[in-house]
């Protein structure tokens, strides 16, 4: 069964990665290791690590110590940055029948959807990755740093 919203692998991956690395933000994450975490194509999360390194949320050391760390605390990396870097400006289309819309003068699925559009959209500007990396793990939150808005 599909699902109504959709989310693009490469956005899933993302989003994935960023939590796991927001989870122990002090260490390095090696690609193999958050491969076998999620069972993701390690050419593909290479690709969206470089577009998140991009965006400046994560930066990646070379060497045997080596890995991805995220540049910010988690609590100051939102879901909708995480997005916007991997596929741009989350869009709020005014119908949800083509990717150009339905091209109708008087559409009655787009209005009634934007409402929920945008609260999906406020969901992930005021969700950070501290918010759920710490959720499932034996990791406690620090206490530090101030949550952003």
């Amino acid at each position: 069964m599909g699902s109504i919203i959709h989310i693009s692998e490469a956005v899933t991956i993302g989003l994935h990665a960023a939590i796991c690395l927001g989870s122990d933000p002090e260490r390095n994450w090696s690609a193999r290791e958050i491969v076998e975490r999620f069972s993701f194509s390690e050419a593909h999360l290479a690709k969206v690590m470089a577009g998140l390194a991009r965006a400046g949320i994560v930066r990646a050391e070379r060497g045997r110590h080596g890995g991805a760390r995220l540049s910010r605390a988690p609590e100051n990396v939102t879901l909708l940055e995480i997005y916007e870097a991997i596929d741009g400006p989350m869009a709020m289309e005014d119908c949800l029948l083509a990717p150009d819309g339905c091209g109708s003068k008087c559409c009655q699925l787009g209005p009634k959807l934007a409402a929920h559009n945008e609260a999906l959209r406020k969901v992930f500007a005021t969700t950070t990755l501290a918010d759920l990396a710490y959720q499932g793990s034996s990791a406690r939150r620090p206490a530090t740093g101030a949550r952003r808005q």
